[in-house]
């Protein structure tokens, strides 16, 4: 886990079946529900 949006809390994204990103950010050891980042990853076998 690593921070995305360079405010200090770490984030986890993951892709679902159809393409779709998600992002979960970790506050207190606990992941956020899911937001929505974009559609379209499906093409991609790894993403980091």
């Amino acid at each position: 886990m690593g921070t995305l949006s360079g405010d200090g809390s770490c984030e986890v994204v993951a892709r679902d079946a159809r393409g779709g990103l998600w992002k979960f950010t970790d506050w207190d050891g606990s992941l956020s529900h899911p937001v929505w980042e974009g559609g379209g990853w499906q093409m991609y076998t790894h993403l980091l």
